[in-house]
């Protein structure tokens, strides 16, 4: 009897003991499940932060313009198109010189997408040639000789037509830094310095800014003596960049800008827009016009800014292999029609209230706009602190 209710509490010991080996294995599996459920729960909230931020920068990069750029006044945009605001539509037909289509004349300049890039990798350069030129021997010719240039750096055909060759078209955005300092520009200056080229100056101490002035010459609208009598009244340098049309229609314009210490920068032979053409006609826009105001004029110029704004890699590596620094502009505004020209007054208020360090001004020498309003313009950027100037060598 003894034996038999020993074998009986043996046998439910044994049960007991199985049992709970099965709850400790059940709770383990639920402690498991739970776990993994949080984590799930963390990853998801993770994930869902995830596209809150990015959404959320998404949104942000269209505000501040990163999405196909509008050109004009930083915080006075109105519905004009950044097209309408940047373009440079000024080449009128010469016996002299081929010109462009007439929709050229008047080409509202393609918008750059400009969401913010990764920094691009860029091919290492070659050295300049020896004999200090800027100027090298691609298969097949010999790009046109540009002589004493202090930028270029000379790239071989093979590093440059391993560049990019999609077309960029530039407007300066309306979203701005904290410093009223375009953001579109600021990306743009970061990713193709290493070519050489200027979208914005670089942030000056406090006491001094600066800003320089620039104005496209695609041909001669009759304003620019009116714009050289008032940059000589304020003793104020500027940019002009010419085409070959005004180069060979205005020997007397040409050499008082020469004369009165301004610069004068490349804007090519036909207005073309440079990365649709080859290395070679690219090169050719560029050596054409240099050495015909060398010869002509006895100037050498070292500034290039490209028509309607457009260019790629290739065309940047190119001019800065020709002793050329690209120049854009951080302020542009539409200008350029001469038969709907802006009111002076509202005119003046858009460029006034785009100020800032650094700033690259375009402002067409055709517009008869501009050309009232020239000198004021200058009063409201020293009157703001600020240098005026011309891009320096």
């Amino acid at each position: 009897m003894a034996s038999k209710k020993r074998k009986r509490n043996k046998q439910r010991n044994q049960m007991i003991l199985l049992l709970s080996v099965l709850a400790l294995v059940i709770l383990g599996i639920a402690l498991i499940a739970m776990i993994k459920k949080d984590g799930g729960k963390e990853e998801k909230a993770g994930k869902d932060q995830i596209t809150e931020t990015v959404t959320t920068a998404e949104n942000a990069s269209q505000a501040n313009g990163e999405g196909p750029a509008e050109s004009g006044d930083t915080e006075q945009a109105d519905s004009t198109s950044a097209s309408e605001e940047t373009t440079e539509g000024e080449i009128t037909p010469t016996d002299e010189t081929e010109s462009t289509d007439a929709g050229d004349e008047a080409k509202e300049a393609e918008t750059q997408e400009t969401d913010e890039p990764e920094e691009g990798e860029y091919p290492a350069t070659a050295d300049m040639n020896a004999d200090g030129k800027t100027w090298t021997t691609f298969d097949g010719y010999t790009m046109g000789s540009v002589s004493g240039g202090t930028y270029g750096t000379v790239y071989t055909q093979e590093e440059i037509s391993a560049l990019s060759s999609e077309k960029k078209g530039y407007g300066q955005g309306v979203q701005v830094d904290e410093d009223n300092r375009p953001v579109s520009a600021l990306w743009m200056q970061r990713d193709y310095e290493k070519y050489g080229a200027i979208f914005i100056g670089a942030k000056a101490d406090p006491g001094q800014e600066y800003i320089y002035l620039t104005t496209d010459e695609g041909y001669e609208n009759g304003q620019t003596p009116m714009i050289l009598d008032k940059l000589k009244e304020k003793n104020c340098k500027a940019v002009f960049f010419v085409t070959m049309e005004f180069a060979k229609g205005n020997p007397d314009l040409m050499k008082r800008i020469i004369d009165e210490g301004h610069v004068m920068g490349n804007h090519t032979v036909h207005h073309k827009s440079m990365p649709t053409l080859s290395l070679e006609e690219a090169s050719n826009e560029l050596t054409e016009l240099h050495n015909y105001v060398l010869e002509n004029y006895g100037y050498e110029m070292y500034l290039f800014r490209p028509p309607m704004g457009e260019f790629s890699e290739q065309t940047l590596a190119l001019a800065q292999s020709l002793g050329y620094r690209t120049v854009l502009w951080s302020y542009a505004y539409r200008d350029y029609d001469i038969e709907n020209q802006p009111d002076p007054t509202e005119a003046l208020s858009k460029i006034s209230a785009a100020k800032h360090d650094g700033a690259i001004y375009l402002l067409h020498a055709v517009s008869s706009t501009n050309a009232q309003i020239w000198d004021k313009v200058i009063d409201d950027f020293r009157d703001g602190g600020y240098e005026v100037k011309a891009i320096p060598r």
